[in-house]
């Protein structure tokens, strides 16, 4: 499978519409599993998600492995999306389930995936040790070529902890199966090979190893593996002194982790321009870089995260205390379970454990799930549909009106061709206006910025109001992105318009500050307040437009107002 997805993907769906005609219930779920890989493969992870899901109804009496396959499936993609909380949990549960089976195959994955985790959170020994043990079940069991994707893992954990040594000579001694590789693995061996070199001397062969697992890459259509050769390469030749060229590969990678939402590839991109930029002494760049690799560490390794996933180790501990004191009864029963083990068909087999030897160089970020995303687009159409509204409403109310009047006034005899002017210079200034509010000129500056001009353009009108601005140190120091920037932007001249309009205030106070990865903005009056429950019931759409922007940035929003105490909006942001 790892040869061309895209042509397995067609296959498995072929598969599953004979197994519709045929009534081959169980023969569906399993071409439903590899239509999950394949969209796995490609970095499609919702739609490998949904199929995994979908396999996961077949019923579990006869097909144990199968569905220990899937939950390790699954928390490959949660892996990939550096959510390792679920990642783990997914990865028990497969662990649990493929007890009760002979499959040590299975086994022997799960256990790899779980030293994938380990890697991730720094616990390289524990790590080694669940390396150690996947390849030891894979060699007794005489599966050499099944334990070189743990082999691999491995020698990069001996790179990280400076063991270079130990890592090359554990990859020089697998060396001689690199012919009998897929084209997948190949390409994964090859890269292994010369991140060794990287890290140890780099030979004359070092570039043409990864330009050849760079093409393999390309070939079977593995985008996360072509950002990640392109990685390698950035590193290469940042060693070779050669910066401009490292660069030129780092953004190439940057582009495949953007698209992918791979929050650790781009951990080690921002570090590499970050060095980068320092070598060429362009400070700017280099502090840009520096920021964002910073911000990308605090994000993968946040406390509630450590928290979380040592909450789930000691569960699984916990289960696995528990199993070691069940009754010979349940030990039988297992084994009977054992007996009635259905063998999948080759392809499944291929699919399964193909995807379960994700090398550590080869992961992705966002930490989203199905729900989430689907809750976001629907917002994000609902305030685009409001906009639009909006748009046509001034466009109708005001310029097309005068247009109409400017039209009229050419067409009479008796044309007024002063007061014609001043209509279609308003109109004039009405467009500029549209088209400002679709998109400030402000804003190309950052959001600071545009915050700041919004507020001493109102400030400066001659009235009762006045905007008091207060924006922390730490907030001007973060590297906010265009989406964020503008949803942002758009969200406080939604809450400055309401209590402009509506409140009657005197005094608006926005105070900005962050905490570790969180933006958190406070806004408060001292206007006429309202009923806050009564709004609620009545569906106010100014309330509702800010709702929808802090849904899609994935926000949290406090509001409070009584009537003649004002109205205060605490909200926060992740970034």
């Amino acid at each position: 499978m790892e040869a061309d997805p895209s042509a397995a993907f067609g296959y498995a769906k072929e598969a599953m519409d004979q197994s519709k005609k045929l009534n081959y219930t169980s023969g569906y779920y399993i071409a439903m599993n590899i239509k999950g890989v394949c969209n796995d493969m490609m970095g499609k992870y919702d739609s490998a998600l949904y199929c995994y899901n979908e396999a996961l109804k077949i019923p579990l009496q006869g097909f144990e492995a199968f569905k220990g396959g899937i939950y390790s499936n699954i928390g490959l993609v949660y892996w990939n999306l550096d959510n390792y909380v679920l990642a783990l949990k997914n990865f028990n549960k497969a662990k649990q389930i493929l007890s009760t089976t002979d499959k040590y195959e299975f086994t022997a994955n799960v256990i790899n995936n779980l030293g994938l985790i380990y890697h991730d959170i720094k616990d390289y020994n524990q790590s080694n040790e669940n390396f150690e043990e996947a390849i030891q079940l894979s060699l007794n069991n005489k599966d050499t070529i099944g334990a070189i994707g743990t082999v691999i893992n491995l020698a990069i954990n001996y790179f990280e902890i400076n063991q270079n040594e130990k890592g090359k000579k554990l990859l020089l001694t697998y060396s001689k199966y690199v012919n009998k590789l897929d084209d997948f693995y190949k390409s994964e061996f090859l890269a292994a090979m010369a991140a060794s070199e990287i890290h140890t001397s780099i030979t004359a062969s070092t570039e043409e190893k990864l330009l050849k697992a760079l093409e393999l890459k390309k070939k079977i259509g593995h985008t996360l593996g072509v950002a990640n050769i392109n990685i390698s390469l950035s590193e290469l030749y940042s060693k070779k002194n050669q910066y401009h060229k490292s660069n030129r590969f780092a953004y190439n990678a940057l582009q495949y982790t953007e698209e992918l939402s791979a929050l650790k590839k781009k951990e080690q991109v921002y570090d590499i321009l970050f060095a980068n930029y320092l070598e060429l002494n362009q400070k700017d760049s280099s502090l840009k870089y520096y920021n964002l690799y910073k911000t990308t560490i605090d994000t993968i390794f946040s406390n509630s995260r450590a928290k979380a996933i040592a909450k789930e180790q000691i569960a699984f501990k916990t289960f696995e205390k528990e199993k070691e004191n069940l009754s010979l009864t349940i030990e039988n029963t297992k084994i009977q379970a054992r007996n009635r083990l259905i063998i999948f068909s080759s392809i499944a087999l291929l699919g399964l454990s193909g995807i379960a030897f994700w090398i550590l160089w080869y992961r992705k970020k966002k930490n989203a799930l199905i729900e989430q995303r689907e809750l976001i687009h629907q917002a994000v159409t609902e305030t685009e549909l409001i906009e639009r509204e909006r748009i046509a409403r001034d466009l109708h109310d005001s310029v097309g009106q005068k247009l109409s009047v400017v039209k009229m006034q050419l067409s009479s005899k008796d044309t007024d061709i002063k007061a014609a002017t001043y209509l279609l210079d308003n109109a004039i200034q009405d467009v500029r206006n549209v088209s400002h509010n679709l998109l400030p000129s402000d804003l190309d500056k950052g959001l600071i910025p545009a915050i700041e001009s919004m507020s001493n353009q109102v400030n400066s009108v001659p009235n009762n109001l006045t905007i008091h601005l207060n924006i922390s140190p730490e907030v001007r120091k973060l590297y906010i992105d265009h989406q964020h920037t503008l949803l942002i932007y758009r969200m406080i001249q939604e809450l400055l318009h309401n209590a402009i309009k509506y409140a009657e205030a005197k005094n608006i106070y926005i105070n900005m500050d962050c905490e570790k990865l969180l933006l958190k903005l406070d806004l408060s009056d001292d206007g006429k307040g309202f009923d806050v429950d009564s709004l609620t019931r009545n569906n106010g759409i100014g309330i509702q437009n800010i709702s929808d922007r802090i849904t899609q940035l994935i926000g949290s929003i406090q509001l409070s107002s009584k009537l003649g105490k004002g109205t205060q909006y605490h909200i926060t942001i992740p970034l």
